[in-house]
């Protein structure tokens, strides 16, 4: 590769990285905390393998994701959520960055590259899952770097590449389970081509170098995971999402083409301020085939046809004039903006699968077949945004590589081909940037009390003497110290809560104002800190620290 050469593009990329990180961190000091259990359990386990537990007891998720957070829970120092949401903020970026080396990897122009790239960085879906303290975004990074390896590892055949490959597979699979669908499927795949070819040119030995090289690195890294399932549930394969209910897994057919249907949502979602899991979009509307004939129309204009050579002006033009009518759309009729753009986008996302195809072969099949099963295993489990996560840079990939033509004439600059078809998607990043703020304050609002309660759970560990809650919160009993004591029975008397307190030793109590049982403190306790959560409603959160 001549970097020399191509330093436009790379500057261009750096600009691209730079501006969706700055963007993201000057969100998150905004956040006022972490809403639900799942970033607990994460520290939960991660503490039990500094403990030298077994990770896997009792929890359905998996240690390669508290791997990383190791060093920021050793240290009492490190603000423990913001370290999470750091780790899945440069993931994000080195997501962006794989893109554009999968996009290369399959012979895509620079420009289509680049265009995914600035897609993925502000795809609204996308930009906000990459700031929760969740694997999604390291796992996605993890699959776009395997999926690169294994292209680039048939490309370029090298047995160092060919064992990263296997480690880096291995840990996305230890990272998020999905991650065991795309190894088998990426295993099959290399079956496949090592038997045709060991058939066809008698290489047998090398091809066997080959696969063990690939794969055996990988089943390696997730052994743990077999053997604690063989040892305590007979079935090195067992997962406890199989056993789930209906609020963790579809559990008919019917439900599984409800949630289908929900799954739209991964294609349009870019253009709305929130993900509407009730719209079912039709394919039958005028609106939508005339998009998706529209798309076939310009690939076969810009890379098929005589014209080819000459795609940027039109280019330039069909996105300033798409970007016009966006804006036309949204100031004049918010509505018609809402109903209209979703509809064409899912249109030529849908159009654009078979001419991604044509355009890149094997390679492009690999890549459909990935998205399908991550998408397939998201919509089983629940169609969330967050479970498409990893879909999303393949989607866009595929997107990009029709939307941005030919761009091999001397009549405008070739940097300018991407920017011009990124313009509409910035231009509805800008739209949506004015839903930020509100953004901010609904996620505030729904982590309010554990936002409190790991505030002050973090003030308490750090003083001298038995710390108490009145009542057993998230934070306190998934992350912090088990030395904590927390009062479980709020009808008790005066006499009861005093007992209570003399029998425990406690020194220091955090009373929140969501129960009644401390409503009224001793006037004799001294008030050492007050947390209170960000929100805009009626009712705000409120942790106090009492010295006993």
């Amino acid at each position: 590769m001549d970097f020399g050469k191509q330093r436009i593009w790379w500057v261009a990329l750096g600009c691209i990285i730079a501006l969706a990180f700055a963007a993201r961190m000057w969100v998150i000091p905004q956040f006022g905390g972490v809403s639900g259990g799942d970033a607990y359990n994460y520290l939960f386990i991660t503490k039990s393998i500094i403990a030298g537990e077994n990770p896997f007891t009792n929890t359905k998720r998996l240690p390669g994701y508290p791997i990383t957070l190791i060093p920021a829970v050793l240290s009492k120092t490190i603000d423990i959520e913001h370290t999470m949401r750091t780790i899945q903020i440069v993931s994000a970026m080195w997501g962006i960055c794989m893109v554009v080396l999968l996009a290369r990897s399959i012979k895509l122009p620079w420009e289509a590259s680049l265009l995914a790239a600035t897609i993925l960085a502000f795809q609204k879906d996308y930009f906000w899952t990459s700031m929760r303290p969740e694997p999604y975004t390291l796992y996605t990074a993890l699959l776009l770097t395997a999926l690169w390896l294994f292209i680039r590892g048939y490309q370029t055949p090298s047995m160092w590449r060919h064992i990263v490959f296997g480690i880096v597979l291995g840990y996305a699979a230890f990272t998020r389970q999905e991650g065991f669908m795309a190894a088998a499927l990426l295993g099959v795949c290399s079956l496949g081509y090592e038997l045709y070819f060991s058939f066809k040119n008698k290489t047998w030995k090398s091809s066997s170098a080959r696969f063990l090289a690939m794969y055996i690195p990988a089943l390696f890294v997730v052994s743990p995971f077999f053997i604690s399932n063989t040892i305590a549930y007979k079935n090195p394969f067992y997962s406890p999402y199989l056993e789930g209910d209906r609020l963790q897994i579809v559990d008919s057919f019917l439900a599984f083409q409800d949630a289908l249907g929900a799954t739209w949502g991964i294609i349009d979602s870019m253009w709305k301020p929130a993900w509407d899991q009730l719209q079912r979009l039709d394919f039958t509307s005028e609106l939508f085939i005339t998009s998706a004939l529209g798309i076939i129309g310009w690939y076969w204009y810009t890379r098929v046809s005589k014209h080819k050579k000459a795609s940027p002006l039109p280019l330039l033009f069909i996105s300033l004039a798409f970007g016009a009518g966006i804006l036309f759309f949204y100031f004049n009729d918010e509505l018609a903006f809402r109903e209209a753009v979703p509809i064409m986008t899912a249109a030529w996302t849908i159009a654009s699968i078979p001419l991604f195809l044509f355009h890149t072969r094997w390679k492009g099949a690999l890549l459909l077949l990935i998205a399908i099963s991550q998408i397939g295993i998201a919509t089983w489990f629940h169609p969330f945004p967050k479970h498409y996560q990893q879909a999303y840079p393949i989607i866009i990939l595929m997107l990009a590589t029709v939307l941005c033509g030919n761009a091999s004439s001397r009549r405008l600059p070739r940097i300018s081909v991407p920017l011009a078809a990124a313009m509409p998607f910035m231009l509805v990043a800008v739209i949506l940037s004015q839903h930020v703020n509100a953004a901010i304050d609904e996620a505030n609002e729904d982590s309010a009390l554990d936002s409190v309660i790991y505030r002050a759970s973090r003030y308490v560990q750090d003083l001298p003497g038995t710390a108490g809650f009145d009542q057993a919160y998230l934070p306190a009993v998934f992350y912090f110290d088990p030395g904590l004591k927390y009062f479980d029975d709020e009808q008790a008397n005066e006499d009861q809560k005093k007992q209570w307190i003399q029998q425990n030793n406690i020194k220091f109590l955090v009373v929140t104002n969501t129960t009644q049982t401390f409503e009224k403190p001793d006037p004799n306790w001294k008030v050492l800190k007050t947390f209170k959560a960000a929100g805009k409603r009626d009712f705000i959160f409120v942790s106090t620290v009492y010295a006993i």
